[in-house]
C-alpha cells in the first residue's frame, strides 16, 4: 500500500479571505480552499465579524482536511497565519466576542495615542516600532476607555483585549489566551528586548496586565484544533509569515509581499538601533532555537489602491486588474499613492491620494498611473531601508499583486534590484507551513523569474518628481 503524503495545514486569515491549504514537506501546495469575508466600513470605522472569521477558518479547514482524506495525504500539523493590529475583546472564559473585531485598517486609536505620555523616540526604542494609529495600542486603549463595564472586566481578568491571532486560538484550541510573538511585536505594547509586554508600556496606555493575552513564541505547542486532533505548532502574522516562504529568509534579500498593503520585510543583520527611523522591526521566528528579527517597510496602497479606483471610477476589479497588467503606450500622469495614508517611511495618516496635474479622462490611463504611482511610493520606501542593508541584493516579489508586470518592471528599474516573481502567490501560508513542519529539509523555493533592472531616464525622472510629491504630501 502506498504511504500516505504528509501535509501541513496552513491557516491564513485575512482582510478578504480566509484560506486552508494542504502543503508538503517539500513546499508544493496541494490543495487550497478559500472562504471570503466581509469587512464593514462606516465611517472612521472599519470592522470585521469575529465570529464570521471563525467561521470561515473553521469551514475551509474542514474542507481542506476532507480533501486530504480522499487525496491520500496525512495531516500532521497546523499553522497559523493572522492579520495583524487587528483587536477584539472577548470573554476569558468561552472567547466570546464583546466587540467587532477593530481591523488593522482602522486609524480610531489616534487620539489614545495622541494622550500616551511616552514620546515616540521612547515608544520606538522599547517596540521596534513608529507610533501609529493602526497599531493595536491606541485601539486597545480606545475600546477600554470608550466602554467603562469592559474595562471593569478587563481590570478582573473576566475580558481578554488583544490581537485578533489571540482570539482566534482559544476559539480553535480552548485553553487560556495566548498569543504569538509575531503578532504582540506589532502592538507597541511587547518590549522587542524584553521579549514579553512592557510594563511601562502598558502604564502608558493605561491597559491592566489582567487585559492581555500571555505572550509565547512563535513555534509553540498551542494545542490541538477542536474535532480534528491535529496539533496547532506554529502562529505568526501574514507578513513575516511570508518571508518564511521558501524556507529560511536570506539576508541578501528584501521579501516584499504585495497583497491590500505592501510589506517589504529582510532578515536583521545589524543592531535594531541602527535601522532608519521611519523603518520597523519586528519578530520574525521566535522557537526553542532563538528568536529571528526583521526590519520592515510598510506601504498602505497597494492592492487597496486599485480597489480605490475602481471605486472611484465604477469598475469591476476584474476590469481593474485587466487593465493594471497593460503596459500604458504612453507615460501615465504623475499620481501620489497615499492611499490609505502614507506608511514608512513618512508615516502621514491623513495624506490623500491625488493626481497633481489632474486626473485622467480614460480609465485605462488613470488605472496605469495608479500602478505606476504604486511602483513609485514602494520604490522610494525599499530605498530608505537598504540604505541601512548595504549587503541587500535582489527583490523577492510574491502576493496578489505579483502578476503585475508593469510594476514589478518599474520596482526593478527604480529600485537598481533584479526583482524575483515569485510564481506561487499563497507566500503567508507557505510560510507559516514551513514553521508550523519545524523547518523541513526538503523545502524548494517557489519558481520565480528573474526581472532585470532596466536603465529608464524618463522614468527616473517622473520618480524624481513623485518623491518631491510624496515629502509634500
Amino acid at each position: 500500500m502506498e504511504r500516505p503524503l504528509d501535509v501541513v495545514l496552513a491557516l491564513d486569515q485575512g482582510t478578504h479571505a480566509s484560506r486552508a491549504l494542504l502543503v508538503a514537506a517539500d513546499g508544493s501546495v496541494r490543495h487550497r480552499v478559500v472562504r471570503p469575508v466581509a469587512l464593514q466600513r462606516r465611517g472612521a470605522a472599519v470592522e470585521q465579524d469575529p465570529e464570521a472569521l471563525v467561521l470561515s477558518l473553521e469551514e475551509a479547514a474542514l474542507e481542506a482536511l476532507a480533501a486530504a482524506r480522499r487525496g491520500g495525504m496525512r495531516p500532521v500539523a497546523a499553522g497559523l497565519a493572522t492579520q495583524r493590529s487587528t483587536v477584539l475583546a472577548w470573554t476569558r472564559a468561552g472567547a466570546r466576542p464583546l466587540t467587532p473585531a477593530i481591523s488593522w485598517l482602522d486609524a480610531r486609536g489616534g487620539e489614545a495615542l495622541e494622550a500616551c505620555p511616552l514620546p515616540p523616540a521612547r515608544l520606538r526604542a522599547l517596540t521596534g516600532l513608529v507610533p501609529s494609529a493602526h497599531h493595536a495600542a491606541g485601539k486597545i486603549a480606545w475600546l477600554l476607555r470608550a466602554d467603562g463595564a469592559l474595562r471593569r472586566a478587563a481590570e478582573g481578568g473576566r475580558a481578554v483585549v488583544g490581537p485578533l491571532a489571540a482570539f482566534l486560538v482559544q476559539r480553535l484550541t480552548g485553553g487560556a489566551p495566548r498569543i504569538d510573538a509575531g503578532n504582540a511585536s506589532r502592538t507597541l505594547l511587547y518590549g522587542l528586548r524584553r521579549g514579553d509586554w512592557e510594563p511601562a508600556l502598558l502604564e502608558a496606555f493605561g491597559v491592566p496586565p489582567a487585559a492581555l493575552p500571555a505572550c509565547r513564541p512563535v513555534r509553540h505547542r498551542w494545542g490541538a484544533l477542536h474535532g480534528t486532533g491535529l496539533p496547532l505548532t506554529a502562529v505568526h502574522g501574514d507578513q513575516p509569515a511570508a518571508l518564511h516562504a521558501d524556507g529560511a529568509p536570506r539576508a541578501d534579500t528584501l521579501h516584499l509581499n504585495l497583497g491590500t498593503g505592501a510589506f517589504g520585510l529582510v532578515p536583521l543583520q545589524v543592531p535594531a538601533a541602527r535601522v532608519p527611523r521611519g523603518y520597523a522591526v519586528g519578530v520574525a521566528d521566535a522557537g526553542p532555537s532563538g528568536r529571528l528579527l526583521a526590519a520592515e517597510t510598510t506601504i498602505h496602497g497597494a492592492g487597496a489602491a486599485l480597489a480605490w479606483i475602481g471605486d472611484r471610477r465604477r469598475l469591476a476589479a476584474e476590469v481593474v486588474l485587466r487593465l493594471a497588467a497593460r503596459e500604458p503606450s504612453s507615460p501615465p500622469p504623475l499620481f501620489v499613492d497615499a492611499v490609505g495614508g502614507l506608511g514608512a517611511p513618512w508615516w502621514r495618516p491623513h495624506a490623500l491620494p491625488r493626481w497633481p496635474e489632474g486626473e485622467p479622462v480614460e480609465d485605462a490611463a488613470a488605472v496605469a498611473s495608479v500602478v505606476e504611482g504604486m511602483a513609485f511610493v514602494i520604490a522610494a520606501s525599499i530605498a530608505g531601508l537598504a540604505g541601512a542593508m548595504p549587503g541587500l541584493r535582489a527583490i523577492r516579489a510574491g502576493g496578489g499583486l505579483a502578476r503585475l508586470e508593469p510594476l514589478l518592471g518599474r520596482l526593478a528599474a527604480l529600485a537598481g534590484l533584479p526583482v524575483y516573481r515569485v510564481a506561487e502567490p499563497e507566500a503567508t501560508a507557505r510560510g507559516i507551513a514551513w514553521l508550523a513542519a519545524g523547518s523541513p529539509a526538503r523545502w524548494r523555493p517557489a519558481p520565480s523569474r528573474r526581472i532585470a533592472p532596466l536603465a529608464d531616464d524618463a522614468l527616473a525622472a517622473r520618480f524624481a518628481r513623485a518623491r518631491a510629491a510624496l515629502e509634500a504630501a
